[in-house]
């Protein structure tokens, strides 16, 4: 036998661990031991809350599905009950339950997904799976069925289809559509209008039309139609012999646009190919004017309008002043012929692909750019009056940056000087007029993102130790936090070659400045150059080591140009995470004052681009998921206020 020497504080501490270990080995012994079995039976949740608040959907499913077993017994019966109380052991399928926010579960659906509320609130759309448990069906395993449902009544129309499903937007009408077909159900009057060999549709709140193509086979009753939602009458704009794609509309939505073209041999005719543009959509007499591809001057050489097609929109775009089209083009060889396989295998000896230690660019990199190369599109502006197209971007321009609905200014990035496939990405940035298609250097070997402004007439740069406002209209440039105390490079977060901020966050309503993240701060920065700076969450922060952030910036992502700045006069919620005690929660921010609104030892689950919160558009009903390190992240339901919350799940108990 062997004996070690240990001193006495080591023989102290191991007694200590053993007698620590016994206690905890004996209050275990109680518990239940975790199986595989168990493991099985984990639970998912997903929530979503109608736009009024009174009606929420919370869809179970299974982490793994269970096989399916033809058994009509009992037992097998009573074991798929699901009980809307505790979704737990026995319930053996994904279940969606329709709830109201006052009386609690009012549908259940076995095997529902996808819920989607009506506008108004009144009516909800899912997929039901089809379970199939026949050899012979099963080609059909895969199927679903749409349900519609009326919330009050119950009453419910049923569709045996794949196909995709939306309400139009403030509008009272359901719409179904798939590869084929289109088919829209008013929910007033319960009626149906099927379109049969649909192509593209357009459908928008602006509008009482339905705007859309017909692309059949052989090309009978091809065109562009418009169905009047009012009075369910369908009107032809446009027909033809011809294919008919990229339908768009102006922003009054009292004209449209799209290609006419043909195929030959499986390729796009663009030699005869065209623009055509019907205006007047709310007469009685909408007019068209026709753009033949070959009259464009200017258009380069073997190139032409990028079609649409798989997942490649190529999406034809109105100026505001509905004088110019921001369209797609791309490189093309009207006469060039496919190899094929017998003229490849004809070839004798091995292929050798070379690479140099020199090129920039590994030769698997560049060998993938190649494919990617064939679906090249770039950006142009086509001029209906003068019939002329401007390229934007090119093999010299490769990036186009744009902020959505706005037509003056753009932002070019040229990278050609700095290629590497080590080194981090660096940019030329040329500002560029969309009224003329001119091109001006302003940044050179720039590095980090550009933040444009709602209005496409602003733009911030991160230069690794300063923010920098730059006005594309005067072609100004200066920095907007020199002379600060505070330094806003991260430098936790350690990147070769590049220093990164903590985070551009947004533009601000009414005012000239921009908000951005400190480490624990959110700080105003006015872009005038003379006004004070303003950290925005300090009354806070300088008792408690609390880190404020905008947790939901699906802002940056509405359609309309005002709704992208931050309003700092109405309440935004702001996510609060306590980096020493691990604490987290929510405030509120309204016109310079922070509230405390929930915050607890506990985590708020969210993603990189989804809130955690989930926001009832016409009320202030939110929905939040709040766990801990015992507990699953169930989920809330409750007011702007966090006042009395109702737990709305019971997932893993």
């Amino acid at each position: 036998m062997i004996f070690f020497k240990l001193p006495l504080l080591a023989v102290s501490i191991i007694i200590l661990l053993s007698l620590s270990g016994n206690n905890e080995l004996q209050a275990q012994s109680n518990k239940k031991i975790l199986t595989i079995e168990d493991v099985k039976l984990w639970r998912n949740h997903s929530v979503t809350l109608s736009d009024s608040g009174n009606w929420y959907t919370v869809l179970y499913s299974l982490s793994e599905k269970p096989e399916s077993k033809k058994d009509s017994t009992k037992e097998n019966s009573d074991k798929k009950k699901k009980n809307p109380d505790f979704y737990g052991k026995d319930n053996e399928t994904d279940i969606l339950y329709i709830c109201h926010s006052e009386g609690g579960v009012k549908y259940q659906v076995t095997d529902g997904s996808n819920p989607v509320f009506s506008s108004a609130s009144d009516w909800i759309a899912y997929q039901v799976k089809k379970e199939t448990e026949s050899k012979k069906e099963k080609k059909e395993k895969d199927e679903k069925t749409i349900e519609l449902k009326n919330l009050k009544t119950g009453y419910t129309v049923q569709y045996k289809s794949n196909a995709e499903y939306k309400f139009a937007e403030d509008k009272n009408y359901f719409i179904t559509s798939d590869e084929n077909s289109l088919l829209i159900y008013g929910l007033d009057n319960r009626r149906e209008h099927y379109i049969g060999n649909i192509g593209e549709y357009l459908i928008d709140k602006k509008s009482d039309y339905i705007a859309y193509t017909i692309s059949s086979e052989d090309k009978r009753g091809n065109g562009i139609y418009l169905y009047n939602l009012k009075n369910m009458t369908t009107m032809a704009l446009q027909t033809g012999n011809f294919i008919f794609s990229n339908l768009s509309w102006n922003n009054e939505k009292t004209a449209l646009a799209a290609y006419k073209y043909n195929k030959l041999k499986k390729k796009v005719d663009y030699i005869n190919m065209s623009i055509v543009v019907v205006s007047g959509i709310n007469s009685d007499n909408p007019e068209s004017f026709e753009y033949l591809v070959k009259d464009f001057q200017g258009m380069p050489d073997n190139m032409g309008p990028a079609v649409k097609f798989a997942q490649y929109s190529n999406k034809i775009t109105w100026s505001n002043d509905g004088e110019r089209l921001f369209i797609k083009i791309k490189e093309y060889d009207q006469n060039k012929e496919k190899k094929g396989k017998k003229d490849k295998e004809s070839k004798e000896g091995p292929t050798v692909d070379v690479w140099h230690w020199k090129d920039k660019k590994l030769l698997s990199q560049r060998m993938m750019e190649e494919k990617r190369k064939k679906n090249e599109v770039y950006d142009a502006i086509f001029f209906l009056k003068s019939k002329k197209i401007v390229q934007l971007s090119s093999k010299e321009i490769q990036d186009f940056i744009v902020s959505e609905g706005t037509d003056n200014w753009a932002v070019g990035t040229d990278n050609r000087e700095y290629i590497s496939d080590w080194d981090v990405s660096k940019d030329d940035l040329y500002r560029i007029n969309l009224l003329t298609g001119d091109k001006k250097l302003f940044e050179k070997k720039y590095s980090g993102i550009v933040e444009m402004s709602p209005d496409g007439e602003k733009i911030i740069l991160w230069d690794g130790e300063h923010y920098w406002y730059y006005n594309l209209k005067d072609d100004s440039k200066y920095n907007i936090t020199s002379g600060m105390d505070e330094s806003f490079v991260d430098k936790e977060n350690d990147l070769y070659g590049y220093i990164p901020d903590y985070g551009f966050v947004g533009w601000v309503k009414d005012q000239n400045a921009v908000i951005v993240n400190h480490k624990l701060d959110l700080w105003l920065l006015p872009l005038d150059g003379s006004s004070k700076t303003q950290n925005l969450t300090e009354s806070v922060t300088s008792k408690d080591s609390i880190r404020f952030r905008f947790d939901d910036m699906s802002f940056t992502r509405k359609p309309e140009i005002d709704e992208r700045y931050i309003d700092l006069s109405s309440p935004n919620i702001l996510y609060a995470f306590n980096i020493k005690t691990k604490y987290a929660g929510y405030y509120q921010l309204q016109n310079g004052q922070l509230k405390e609104l929930i915050y607890k030892p506990a985590s708020y689950s969210s993603s990189r681009w989804r809130s955690g919160l989930i926001k009832a558009e016409k009320s202030d009903a939110v929905i939040y998921k709040m766990g801990n390190y015992q507990n699953y992240p169930e989920a809330y339901l409750s007011n702007l206020g966090f006042s009395n919350s109702k737990k709305i799940t019971n997932t893993n108990s």
